[in-house]
């Protein structure tokens, strides 16, 4: 049963509906995921580095909104109707 399953999910989507599916899964791997983790009680190196990783993470999310124009909306649009 994992055999054909894994099978059909390898296959080249031939159909509209195959395709759609294939699209939709592709995206949704592509998708950040959040993992949460308490990083009180680690050491210096783990934490520094964990900064260094927010601010690329903020850095590439204010790219983002550069690229696709949601930067620009955001700051025409009156304060608080975000």
């Amino acid at each position: 049963m994992i055999k054909a399953a894994s099978a059909r999910a390898n296959a080249t989507p031939t159909t509209p509906d195959e395709q759609r599916r294939a699209l939709v899964t592709e995206t949704w791997t592509r998708l950040a995921t959040l993992v949460a983790s308490d990083f009180r009680s680690s050491m210096n190196d783990d934490k520094t580095l964990v900064r260094h990783m927010l601010t690329v993470a903020r850095l590439i999310d204010d790219l983002f909104a550069t690229t696709n124009g949601a930067k620009r909306s955001l700051r025409r649009s009156p304060q608080g109707t975000t």
